[in-house]
């Protein structure tokens, strides 16, 4: 698998939840593109690549509540730099938001998991 590129992020569950489409309700490429672990790193957050699986790999599974703390913590980064109008990377507004949605989204699937005792990783896809 030398020739593997990440172009998508699955978000799975160990089971699904009733009446919840919890692959749908995260934008797989925006949360390939999230690009925010040195910030979580910085911050004394577990990257979100610590909770991520390759095709190749076995998967691991994680409590919702650890990866909570990160996008969470990330999310509020975004909110920041949306308040400052700045940031380091010279992020537009545009991304920035981008960005907050997609790290949103994932708060939504990882809270409902939380709720339904279900555990959860980060399926790395290309663009099979």
């Amino acid at each position: 698998m030398a020739n593997f590129r990440v172009e998508r992020i699955l978000v799975t569950l160990d089971e699904s939840i009733p009446d919840f489409n919890h692959l749908e309700a995260v934008d797989a490429e925006e949360l390939a593109w999230l690009n925010l672990d040195s910030e979580a790193e910085s911050r004394g957050l577990t990257p979100l690549n610590e909770f991520a699986v390759a095709p190749f790999q076995r998967p691991q599974w994680h409590s919702p509540s650890d990866g909570l703390e990160t996008v969470r913590g990330l999310a509020q980064l975004c909110e920041r730099w949306l308040g400052r109008a700045t940031n380091p990377y010279g992020y537009t507004a545009e991304i920035v938001q981008k960005k907050l949605l997609t790290l949103r989204q994932l708060e939504e699937v990882l809270v409902r998991a939380d709720e339904c005792d279900r555990s959860f990783h980060l399926a790395l896809r290309d663009l099979e």
